[in-house]
């Protein structure tokens, strides 16, 4: 059996009856639905050829090790560059340097890390030492124009915005938006099961070479799935939450998906270490 590896989705080529078989097992997982009803969903696309999320590419090949299961990978992603890093990030925690490192020697991952831990800065970091065209998806608008202004700030670049009713700086290399805002250019006929991207917008998400969100355990959802999904040509793929995994209803499935398996995780004993949160003590008063 043999995977051709691309940046969204992988294709199964040459399996038999039985490798589909073991691969809906692999790719299959029991999430808790509503009333307390359990529901098996899969992750595999039985298209022509098969095809699963890109993200789960590496967790399938651990299980397929286990369990004695040959697998070719044919890499058909293009590096369109590598890491710059000799860029200066000096005004980084010792822990945020290595998040940074993890995150772009593994191409594609999540970030564990708790609030306050500065996720804004690894970010702005990340998207510095990689030279192309950088896109981060948020769901917030609140937090919208905040990371767009740092990040500008830390780069000494101008940043583009979507969403908070602009739509601006569109060809800058690094845009800031909302998935909202993204989606509302998105065309679904009533009673249809597909739909299409406003031509502005197809083109604009194919323009990519790196794609971030914050707060990535939203991106179950359909609308932040559809938008990541229409990133063809984004190589470099990475989300950053503090509760990237853990979901009671199983649905960080499809986090994974996007962004593949956790590269690091900051621990809270690092950010004490660097005055980033305080040790908490509790005083019980009859």
């Amino acid at each position: 059996m043999t995977f051709d590896y691309y940046n969204v989705w992988t294709c199964v080529q040459g399996a038999s009856e039985d490798h589909l078989n073991w691969l809906e097992k692999a790719l299959s997982y029991t999430r808790k639905a509503r009333r307390g009803e359990t529901s098996d969903s899969l992750l595999l696309r039985h298209a022509s050829p098969p095809m699963f999320p890109s993200g789960w590419l590496l967790p399938v090949l651990d299980q397929a090790k286990r369990s004695g299961v040959s697998i070719v990978v044919n890499d058909k992603r293009k590096r369109p560059f590598h890491p710059d890093f000799s860029q200066d990030t000096s005004w980084l925690y010792p822990y945020q340097v290595e998040a940074v490192h993890k995150l772009l020697t593994a191409d594609r991952g999540l970030l564990k890390a708790a609030t306050s831990s500065g996720k804004g800065e690894v970010i702005a970091s990340v998207f510095k030492m990689l030279p192309g065209r950088c896109f981060l998806l948020l769901r917030d608008a609140s937090l919208l124009i905040q990371l767009a202004e740092r990040i500008s700030k830390r780069l000494g670049e101008p940043v583009g915005v979507i969403g908070a009713d602009r739509w601006e700086g569109t060809k800058n290399r690094i845009v800031v938006a909302t998935s909202q805002s993204i989606n509302s250019y998105w065309h679904q006929p009533t009673g249809s099961t597909t739909g299409v991207w406003h031509n502005e917008v197809r083109g604009l998400l194919a323009s990519f070479d790196v794609v971030a969100e914050d707060e990535v355990h939203g991106s179950a959802c359909a609308q932040n799935q559809r938008v990541l999904q229409s990133m063809h040509n984004a190589f470099y793929r990475y989300g950053f939450s503090a509760t990237v995994d853990g979901r009671s209803d199983k649905r960080d499935a499809y986090v994974l998906a996007q962004f593949g398996p956790i590269a690091h995780v900051s621990t809270d004993m690092e950010m004490e270490q660097a005055g980033r949160t305080a040790e908490c003590e509790i005083v019980m008063v009859e």
